[in-house]
């Protein structure tokens, strides 16, 4: 490849045009002591810049005077104008006709060539350029090569050359074997020398990917568009990739000005330009600019810019030499391969510069001194790539050891970090999720029942529980919604203490006093051990009786037998008070994240306890407020068997010293001390929550009609339960059950007819409850109505997904529970009414299929010298396919219906042309026979339905079939002897649409050893899960491939092929299949 010369020719034509005087035409001699032979000073050219003549004026002697011929005075003439045609002639006496000559001009990027040989009626025109499609070429080659003629006597041949750009035309005279030879030799060159290149562009390339160094990419990106060079200029790619494409040869300005804002990326990235000289780095990046604008300019105007290309190409090779000499002066080591990659490439560029024009002998090393260089250059940067990772290498290693540590303890930071994130992200989900169903419980048991009573849907009458349950949970509100306020004052640090001096032992004797009552409820001892003087104590009361209300509510959720005992003691620095349980205690893992914010021990849909989960992260925060500290001890009831219980340690400071001087402290007089404690409502509310409730089990009234539909109620709070039973009681029997596992026991054992459930429930939520029940085939039909405080879309997706039926979100309004318990339940009646109907059809559909096939042959055929079997499978329980097959003294009558579509309408239309069948007595033409048929059905089709049917009548003393074919897919024979097909084809219109049908009749001479084998479309068209048809081709195979099987083994082993075809067993259609076999 000799790109670079073009531009090296470009200046060189500035200075040399390359004519001289004129003198006359000396003919070209060949002989056999001639190989080959540069005949351009043998030449002589004519400018012609109307590019109007031709070849008829050049030859006409009265032009002579008008020509202005000169005569070429280079072995290789060059031309800067872009704008004339050039005609060349010359004379050549061929002393040896028999060796083949040839012209060859090997200059590959002439757009346009023509070649004119004299003959016997005038003068011929060959064609080559690289706008002309290879096709039309003479000679196969990259070069322009046109034959010359046999003549012993001179003649004179006339070449045409058309291009935008500089150029120069090298002329040989060679044996056509010998260029053909040449021509392989060149084509083994090139062809190792691009496969180099491939093989570097895919090494550096696999480099890249792996180490993600950009001077790789720049590097592959470099030698790619060297490779369009080479395939451009050298014509292979229109040789061999492109033989059509005409437009090969203007890829030339693109590939050189995309390898050159490649080449410019990869030295300044290679060279780090950017570091060693800034301001020569922004001239690189000028200049890369400049080419992309060159590049996208040469896909508009690809003649114009080659010139341009080429001309700001030798400025800027010597201004990358120039910065590969200033980098290696400042002692950079990857300069010298880069200075050495260069150099080569410039010894390249002279070497093919000098042999374009003949100005030294060729050889190897001279001719293909371009692509040597260019290989070198290429095996050069590869090394300083390589050289330079290992530089960078061993600069890196001195910082990686400190790196790696630096980055091993970061991480482990960064891990622990996103760890504690994650956590708090899953625990402030939960805390919201919890929160949420904390309001809307309460608010569903105040709003809904109040609401009911409007409404007049409430089942009893309203009493002091009514009004107990709706204070009970409006306290509980208030409470959780002060939670949430103090926790947003304390965020915003405008929490403030209102102290005062009070005694610690009489405020802790009072509040348990309270509680004493709802403890002995519950079966716990409640011990106070407090000392007998007072123990004075900056407190502020109201927050003080939040912390160990608190407290106290931890104690008695989690203990459900044993003690709860409340110490308090004090010595002259601290006041500390201890409330101890022998509850179930918390787990040892959770112990350090018990006072986090949202934090609970039990945070999932089946948790035992309600809560929100800012319970003692409040008391904490309330106890530091104080300038105390809060701390818990607690042995788990798994690891602690029979001594398990939890232990809340609360200590703070005596005296008001801590509490001087601080901005969020304020202290009140004593006259303010004689208020009784503002939360002992909610601690009564708190702790007897739900104590009055109905415990669950089967309904108490009987307003319901004891036929009425059962409901079951599964829900762990008892108001709940309570408000869900008055309003359903009057129009349903209602059983309850307080979590998942009762609730799925219950379901089990009464089978009812709808099931409301909560979400969050101990031992099973409602997601599992539900799924179960839809696992469980006798409750499976069972509807399922969520009712739950959970209110985001994703969580009735999940209980959609578990298998609910309705999902109906809290604070709920009675009207709409009643009105969707309703609708579900009229929906299940409508479903029990539809299985048992269809249990009717099924059963009616059975027996059809019994009548159906009563109407199919039922004994053995029996019939000396054929053998029959035949098998019939309906795509439901009864199908639309009918076959027979009757013996009717010297006749055998064998008949295949198929009715269009499926199910019982197909079958009763099948069983109507069995009977429109039978009822032909004349079958002495199968043709007449389907017309009578035809007649009978047509009044019994209803919506365009119709009958394609086959009739085949076998003598049985001459083997003659006469048949019929109403639109009936046709039958095949199978002459094994042969190996040969028959299809047993007759025109025919499909039955039942027309009074008046064609049907034609044909006959089939059979012989002994033939089958016919007579189908339904069913078998040829069955479909696998690849959309793909069993079709014809696949039948006739299975015909020849089982051609020796009997008849009933055939068609069993062929059914079974098709099951296996449509890997499911389940088919589209009927499928219907007679096999009748000549003995």
């Amino acid at each position: 490849m000799k790109y670079i010369a073009c531009m090296f020719l470009l200046v060189i034509c500035v200075v040399q045009i390359g004519v001289g005087p004129a003198h006359a035409l000396t003919p070209i001699v060949l002989d056999d002591s001639v190989d080959c032979i540069a005949i351009a000073r043998k030449a002589e050219y004519l400018r012609d810049p109307s590019h109007m003549l031709t070849i008829d004026d050049l030859i006409d002697p009265r032009n002579a005077q008008q020509l202005a011929w000169q005569p070429v005075v280079q072995d290789a003439p060059n031309f800067i104008s872009s704008n004339d045609a050039i005609w060349f002639r010359f004379a050549v006496e061929n002393r040896s006709p028999g060796r083949g000559w040839v012209l060859a001009v090997d200059y590959t990027i002439l757009d346009h060539v023509q070649f004119f040989s004299p003959g016997v009626n005038g003068y011929s025109m060959m064609e080559s350029g690289d706008l002309i499609p290879f096709t039309r070429r003479v000679v196969d080659s990259v070069n322009h090569v046109f034959p010359l003629g046999r003549h012993g006597a001179p003649a004179a041949y006339y070449m045409r050359v058309a291009t935008k750009q500089a150029f120069i035309v090298p002329m040989r005279v060679l044996p056509a074997a010998m260029h053909a030879r040449l021509d392989r030799i060149e084509l083994i060159f090139q062809s190792m020398y691009m496969g180099l290149l491939l093989g570097m562009v895919a090494y550096n390339l696999f480099v890249f990917i792996s180490l993600r160094d950009v001077n790789y990419l720049y590097y592959v990106l470099f030698m790619l568009g060297y490779l369009i060079l080479s395939v451009s200029f050298t014509g292979l790619g229109m040789q061999y990739l492109f033989p059509e494409g005409a437009w090969l040869g203007r890829t030339l300005p693109f590939a050189m000005a995309y390898t050159t804002v490649f080449f410019a990326l990869f030295a300044r990235s290679y060279l780090k330009m950017d570091v060693q000289f800034p301001r020569i780095d922004f001239a690189l990046r000028i200049v890369a600019a400049l080419y992309v604008v060159l590049a996208a300019l040469s896909i508009v105007a690809p003649d114009i810019m080659l010139n341009a290309v080429m001309l700001v190409h030798m400025p800027g090779a010597c201004f990358f030499m120039a910065i590969g000499v200033m980098c290696a002066m400042k002692g950079r080591r990857e300069a010298w391969y880069y200075i050495g990659a260069q150099t080569l490439m410039i010894i390249g560029v002279l070497l093919s510069s000098v042999v374009a024009f003949n100005l030294v002998p060729h050889g190897i090393v001279t001719y293909y001194g371009w692509e040597i260089s260019n290989a070198i250059q290429a095996v050069i940067f590869s090394l300083g790539l390589a050289d330079r990772i290992n530089v960078m290498k061993n600069e890196l290693q001195v910082l990686n050891v400190d790196l790696e540590n630096r980055v091993d303890e970061r991480t482990r930071e960064l891990s622990l970090a996103n760890e504690k994130l994650t956590e708090m992200d899953r625990i402030k989900t939960n805390f919201f999720a919890n929160v949420s169903h904390e309001i809307r419980t309460p608010l569903t048991l105040i709003l809904s029942p109040v609401e009911s009573v409007l409404q007049g849907d409430y089942g009893k009458p309203v009493g002091e529980d009514f009004f107990r349950s709706i204070q009970r949970n409006g306290v509980r509100l208030l409470r959780l919604i002060n939670n949430l306020l103090d926790f947003s004052k304390i965020e915003a640090g405008r929490m403030m203490l209102r102290v005062r001096e009070v005694d610690a032992a009489a405020l802790v004797r009072l509040h348990c006093g309270v509680v004493q009552s709802a403890a002995e409820a519950r079966g716990l001892a409640l011990s106070l051990d407090l000392p007998d003087r007072p123990i004075p104590l900056m407190l502020d009361a109201e927050k003080f009786e939040r912390i160990l209300m608190n407290l106290l509510s931890n104690a008695f959720k989690f203990t459900e037998a044993g003690a709860i005992t409340v110490r308090v003691s004090a010595d002259d620095a601290v006041c500390t008070i201890e409330i101890a349980d022998t509850g179930v205690g918390i787990p040892f893992e959770k112990l350090g994240s018990i006072f986090d914010r949202f934090s609970q021990v039990d945070s999932g849909s089946t948790r035992r306890y309600e809560g929100s989960g800012i319970g003692l992260a409040l008391a904490k925060e309330f106890v530091e407020l104080h300038g105390g500290a809060i701390t818990v001890d607690s042995r788990h009831g798994d690891a602690h068997a029979g001594d398990h219980g939890t232990t809340f340690t609360v200590r703070i400071p005596m005296g008001r010293r801590h509490l001087a001087g601080r901005a969020d402290v304020e202290f009140a007089g004593d006259e303010e001390g004689d208020e009784a404690p503002a939360g002992i409502i909610a601690t009564i509310a708190r702790l007897d929550d739900g104590s009055e409730a109905r415990r669950p089990g089967a309904s108490g009234s009987d307003a319901a009609p004891v036929d009425a539909p059962t409901v079951l109620i599964v829900e762990d709070n008892p108001d709940m339960r309570a408000l869900l039973h008055s309003l359903l009681e009057r129009g349903y029997r209602v059983i309850e059950a307080v979590n998942g596992g009762e609730g799925l026991t219950a379901a089990r054992e009464r089978m009812p007819d709808l099931v409301i459930t909560d979400v969050m429930m101990p031992v099973m939520n409602g997601y599992d409850l539900t799924r179960l029940i839809k696992e469980d085939a006798a409750l499976a039909g069972t509807p399922v109505l969520m009712l739950t405080a959970k209110a985001d879309i994703a969580y009735k997706i999940e209980g959609l997904e578990y298998g609910a039926d309705d999902y109906l979100t809290k604070p709920f309004n009675s009207r709409e529970l009643l009105a969707r318990v309703d609708s579900l339940l009229r929906t299940r009646a409508y479903q029990r009414i539809v299985e048992a109907r269809n249990r009717e059809i099924e059963s009616e559909l059975d027996i059809a299929r019994l009548i159906i096939d009563r109407l199919l042959p039922q004994g053995a055929f029996d019939v000396s010298g054929y053998r029959f079997a035949a098998s019939i499978i309906p795509m439901d329980t009864v199908g639309g396919d009918l076959y027979d097959c009757s013996i009717r003294g010297h006749f055998i009558d064998l008949f295949i219906a198929d009715v269009s579509g499926h199910g019982l309408h197909a079958a009763f239309l099948s069983l109507i042309t069995k009977m429109a069948l039978e009822s032909v007595t004349d079958r002495t033409l199968a043709s007449r026979a389907l017309y009578l048929v035809n007649d009978i059905i047509r009044r019994s089709t209803v919506k365009s339905n119709y009958v394609t049917a086959f009739l085949g009548i076998i003598d049985v003393r001459t083997n003659l079939l006469t048949f019929a074919n109403a639109g009936h897919c046709p039958p095949l024979v199978y002459r094994q002897a042969a190996g040969e097909f028959f299809e047993l084809r007759a025109k025919g219109m499909p039955l039942g649409w027309f009074r008046d049908v064609r049907i034609d009749e044909g006959t089939f001479h059979l012989r002994p050893g033939d089958r016919i084998v007579i189908y339904t479309d069913g078998i040829t068209e069955c479909m696998n899960g690849a959309r793909e048809l069993f079709g014809d081709d696949r039948l006739r195979s299975f015909i020849r491939d089982h051609a020796g099987a009997a008849p009933r083994e055939f068609t069993e082993e062929l059914l079974a092929a098709l099951r296996d075809f449509s890997q499911s067993g389940d088919f589209d259609d009927d499928l219907t299949l007679m096999v009748f076999d000549v003995l």
